[in-house]
C-alpha cells in the first residue's frame, strides 16, 4: 500500500471551467489553504475544489452516513447506523430546505458544488481510500452539503437522552428513577447573566414523575470572550474550543477565503461551504459551543392492532407514510428497511410495548433556512450585524460568542426552539392525545442574549444558559457547571490579558470535582496496605489532571470504581454498561452524578447507598471499597510500581480511520496516538468512557484564539492536520502541537502568507505553466 498515491496537485496551474477569473490557492507550511478569488461565486468554487482536494474521502463518508450507505463500504459494521439514517430521512429534509433557500444561498451552494465536481472531473482516483475500495465517486450535489450538515448535528441533540431516561423509568419506576436525575447544581454559573449562579425554583423530581405519569400503563465545548478593559491591547480577545470525538480525518477543516466581499478565515465542515461555527473576518470573530437546548421531541405513536400502518391522533385513525428501502452490505446480502412516518415525523425506534412506535419531531427535519445565515456571517461588520445574521438559524442550537474590532462583545443562543409543554423535555410523550404539539417557536428577539455585559466577559461551557425565571422552556439537560466554574475563576481576575493568557486557560487541567471529592477520600481509613500507599500519593495533590500525574490516575480510577459500586446495584449491569460506554443519552445521567459526588457526601444524601450492603452502607465504606478496587485494577494493568502509574499511560488519543474495520486495511490508515492530560471535567477537556478503557473519546477537536487588537496574532490548531490523505505530510502534523497545548499561527495577512508559502496553485481558465507566488495578473490584496 503506497500511502502517497493520489495526493492532490497543490502547485502550478490547473485549468478549470466555471470560474470568471484566475484564482490562487496558497498553502502555508501546515498545508492550510488560503484562497484568493475575485468574486463570491469564484471563492466558493475554489472552496469546493480545495475541500475535495484535501478531504473528498471525508466528504464521501459523511454523505454516506447521511443517506445510510456506509455498509456498502464496510459491511455489516455499518448496518445499524445505516438503518437509523434511513429512518431519519435526511435527504427528504434537505430537499425541503433547498426549496426554501433564497437565490444567493443557492448560488453559493451551486458554486461550491461546481468546484467539487471540477476536481472530480480531473481526478478519476481522488484519494487512496477510493482506490482501496475500487470505488468511483458519484457527482456532488448541492443537496449533499445540506445533508452533511444535518448528519453532523442530528446525533448531538437530546433525543437519546429521552430514550435513556425512558429505559431507566421503565426499569426502576418513576420515583426511584427520579432520584438518579440530580440536574444542574445550585451555585454553579449561568451563561446569562455572566456573573449569576443557578438557584432552583422547584424540585427536579416532580417534573420527571409528572412526565412519567403520561406513559401508558403496559460532546461539550468551551468559549469565552473579554472586552478591551481586560486586555493588554485594549481590544477584545475571543477563544473557542469545541469538544467532539477525534474523527479521522478531523471534523473541522482549516481554510481561508477571500473575495471582493469578504476575507474570512476559520474552520469548515468538508462538504459544506462557509464558516458557520468558528472564525473571523477583518472586523468580527465568532465561536460556538453546543447549547444543550431541546429541539428534538419524541412521540409515542399508538398503532392499530389490526393494521400496523394506522395510528391514532385526536380520536381519529390516520395512515402512516411508508417506504421500503434496501441497504446494500459489502460481502453480504442486501437488507430491507421499512420506514414509517407519522404527522410528527419519522419513526426511529419501536415502542417499549407492542403496537407502539417512537416518532421524532426535530426542527432540522422541518423546512428551514439555516444556510441563509452563512453569507451574512461572513460579511458581518460588527457584533450586532453578526447577531442579526443568525435570524434564520434553525439547527443546531448553539451558544454563539462574538467580538469585534470596535471593542464590543456579545452572546446569542442561536437556533429554532419550539414552544410546547415541559413534559416533552423529559420523555417520549403520547402522540395520540394532541396535548403535546408544538405551538410555534421562541421569538428571535427573546432568545437568551447579552451585549457588552458589565462583567466585561462572557463564558459558555455547555452549562445552564438561564435560570428558572426565563419564560420559555429550553432544556432539561445541561452539562455540569464544573468547567464553567473553573473558567470564571481564571477569567474574573484577568487584566491586561494577551493571547498567551488565553492559551494557558485553554490548557488548564484543574478538576473542580476532584477538588471537592479529595477531602472525603483523604479522610478514610485505607482498607489495606496498597490502598494506604495509594492514598499517600493523593496527599498534597493539586487536583490537576496532568499527563505525568500518578495521583490523577488513582483519583480517576477510584471515582469510576465508586460510580460503578453505587449505581450498578440500582440500574443493573446492562444500563451500567451503557452509562460507562457513553452510549446514546446515558451521559446525561452519568455526568451530573459524577460531578455531584462530593455534594452528595457533604449533604449525607444516602439515595445511592444501601445499609444492607457493607461495601456501600455509608460513604466512608463506599470510598474505601472504591479505592481498594481501583488500586487492584491499576496493579493488574500497570504493575506494582506506582511510579509507573502516570495518567498518560492509559489516557491517550486513539484516532481510528473509518475503514479500519475492513480486514484488508486494518490500522494502516490510523494517525498516531498522543498522550494528553485532562478529563471530562477540566477546561482542557479529554473525556473517556470507562467501559471502553481510558482512551480519549471526546476532546478539543479545534482550538482558536482571536485577537481583535491584532488579527495577525491569532492562533489555532487541530488534533490531526489539514489534509485527509494518509500519505500527506499534513495528515497529522499538528498532533504534537495540539497535545502540547500549543497552537500554530492563524495566518491572515496576505504578505505574511506570501512570504511563508509552501505551495501556490492557480485555478485558471487558460493553460499556464508552473507559477510562483507573486505572478498573478494582479497582486494579492494586502
Amino acid at each position: 500500500m503506497n500511502l502517497r498515491e493520489a495526493l492532490p496537485q497543490t502547485d502550478g496551474a490547473i485549468r478549470v471551467q466555471g470560474i470568471t477569473a484566475d484564482i490562487e490557492v496558497v498553502r502555508d507550511r501546515w498545508g492550510v489553504p488560503h484562497i484568493h478569488a475575485r468574486t463570491v461565486a469564484d471563492a466558493f468554487f475554489a472552496q469546493g475544489f480545495v475541500h475535495a482536494q484535501d478531504r473528498l474521502w471525508h466528504m464521501e463518508w459523511d454523505r454516506r452516513r447521511a443517506y445510510g450507505r456506509t455498509a456498502e463500504l464496510i459491511g455489516r459494521g455499518g448496518l445499524e447506523a445505516d438503518r437509523l439514517a434511513r429512518r431519519f430521512q435526511i435527504e427528504r429534509a434537505s430537499l425541503a430546505d433547498w426549496q426554501n433557500l433564497n437565490a444567493e444561498t443557492r448560488e453559493m451552494l451551486d458554486a461550491y458544488t461546481a468546484g467539487v465536481n471540477a476536481f472530480l472531473a480531473e481526478n478519476a482516483v481522488p484519494s487512496l481510500e477510493f482506490k482501496l475500495l475500487h470505488l468511483k465517486p458519484e457527482p456532488w450535489r448541492a443537496l449533499d452539503c445540506l445533508s452533511i450538515f444535518k448528519i453532523r448535528h442530528i446525533l448531538m441533540g437530546v433525543l437519546f437522552n429521552k430514550i435513556f431516561r425512558l429505559k431507566v423509568v421503565l426499569r426502576l419506576g418513576p420515583e426511584r428513577a427520579a432520584g438518579l436525575f440530580i440536574g444542574y447544581r445550585e451555585g454553579q454559573p449561568l451563561i446569562i447573566p455572566p456573573d449569576e449562579v443557578y438557584r432552583r425554583s422547584g424540585p427536579i423530581t416532580s417534573t420527571l414523575e409528572a412526565a412519567s405519569q403520561l406513559l401508558p400503563s403496559a460532546g461539550g465545548s468551551n468559549n469565552w470572550a473579554v472586552d478591551g478593559t481586560r486586555t493588554k491591547s485594549g481590544k477584545p480577545l475571543l477563544a473557542g474550543d469545541p469538544h467532539r470525538a477525534i474523527d479521522v480525518p478531523n471534523v473541522y477543516y482549516q481554510n481561508h477565503l477571500k473575495s471582493d466581499e469578504f476575507d474570512v478565515i476559520g474552520v469548515s465542515f468538508p462538504g459544506v461551504p462557509g464558516f458557520p461555527h468558528l472564525g473571523h473576518n477583518d472586523r468580527v470573530g465568532w465561536a460556538i459551543t453546543h447549547a444543550g437546548a431541546d429541539y428534538q421531541d419524541l412521540y409515542l405513536e399508538r398503532f392499530d392492532t389490526q393494521d400496523a400502518n394506522r395510528y391514532e391522533f385526536n380520536g381519529e385513525w390516520l395512515t402512516a407514510e411508508l417506504s421500503d428501502e434496501q441497504i446494500f452490505v459489502r460481502g453480504d446480502e442486501p437488507v430491507g428497511e421499512r420506514v414509517r412516518r407519522t404527522r410528527h415525523g419519522p419513526l426511529i425506534e419501536d415502542g417499549p410495548w407492542p403496537d407502539f412506535g417512537i416518532a421524532l419531531h426535530y426542527t432540522a427535519l422541518d423546512p428551514g433556512k439555516t444556510f441563509e445565515c452563512f453569507l451574512p456571517i461572513m460579511r458581518a461588520r460588527s457584533v450586532e450585524a453578526l447577531r442579526e445574521a443568525q435570524r434564520e438559524w434553525v439547527d443546531p442550537a448553539q451558544n454563539l460568542i462574538m467580538a469585534d474590532v470596535d471593542g464590543h462583545i456579545g452572546y446569542h443562543t442561536r437556533g429554532r426552539l419550539p414552544l410546547r409543554s415541559t413534559a416533552n423535555g423529559w420523555l417520549p410523550v403520547p402522540g395520540w392525545t394532541g396535548d403535546h404539539e408544538w405551538q410555534g417557536t421562541i421569538p428571535f428577539e427573546q432568545m437568551p442574549q447579552a451585549a457588552d455585559p458589565a462583567t466585561h466577559f462572557i463564558i459558555t461551557a455547555n452549562n445552564k444558559i438561564v435560570d428558572d425565571s426565563y419564560p420559555y422552556f429550553i432544556s432539561v439537560d445541561a452539562a455540569p457547571g464544573d468547567r464553567a466554574t473553573r473558567l470564571h475563576e481564571l477569567i474574573q481576575p484577568l487584566t491586561g490579558a494577551t493571547a498567551d493568557d488565553f492559551a494557558a486557560i485553554q490548557a488548564d487541567r484543574l478538576s473542580v470535582p476532584a477538588r471537592g471529592l479529595m477531602p472525603h477520600l483523604l479522610a478514610i481509613v485505607p482498607p489495606d496496605e496498597p490502598s494506604s500507599r495509594a492514598l499517600a500519593r493523593l496527599i498534597g495533590w493539586d487536583c490537576r489532571v496532568e499527563p505525568d500525574s500518578v495521583a490523577a490516575t488513582i483519583y480517576e480510577k477510584t471515582r469510576v470504581a465508586l460510580l460503578r459500586l453505587l449505581l450498578e446495584p440500582i440500574v443493573g449491569p446492562e444500563l451500567m454498561t451503557e452509562m460507562f460506554s457513553a452510549a446514546g443519552g446515558a451521559s446525561a445521567l452519568l455526568g451530573p452524578l459524577r460531578s455531584n459526588l462530593a455534594a452528595l457526601i457533604e449533604a449525607n444524601d444516602t439515595r445511592l447507598l444501601d445499609p444492607a450492603d457493607p461495601q456501600r452502607a455509608s460513604w466512608p465504606a463506599a470510598l474505601q471499597t472504591a479505592l481498594s478496587t481501583a488500586v487492584a485494577e491499576l496493579r493488574a494493568q500497570l504493575g506494582d510500581d506506582m511510579n509507573q502509574w502516570q495518567w498518560a499511560r492509559i489516557h491517550t488519543t486513539a484516532p481510528v480511520h473509518p475503514l479500519s474495520v475492513v480486514p484488508e486495511i486494518g490500522d494502516r490508515l490510523n494517525p498516531p496516538r498522543a498522550p494528553y492530560g485532562g478529563d471530562n471535567d477540566t477546561v482542557q477537556a479529554a473525556g473517556f468512557a470507562p467501559a471502553l478503557g481510558y482512551t480519549i473519546s471526546s476532546s478539543q477537536c479545534y482550538r482558536q484564539i482571536i485577537d481583535l487588537g491584532d488579527l495577525a496574532r491569532s492562533r489555532w490548531v487541530v488534533p490531526l492536520g489539514a489534509s485527509g490523505h494518509p500519505g500527506s505530510p499534513h495528515y497529522a502534523d499538528q498532533v504534537a502541537v495540539w497535545s502540547a497545548n500549543s497552537h500554530i499561527p492563524m495566518l491572515y495577512d496576505w504578505q505574511e502568507i506570501a512570504a511563508g508559502a509552501e505551495s501556490v496553485l492557480r485555478l485558471s481558465l487558460s493553460k499556464a505553466d508552473r507559477l510562483t507566488f507573486g505572478e498573478p495578473s494582479e497582486p494579492l490584496a494586502s
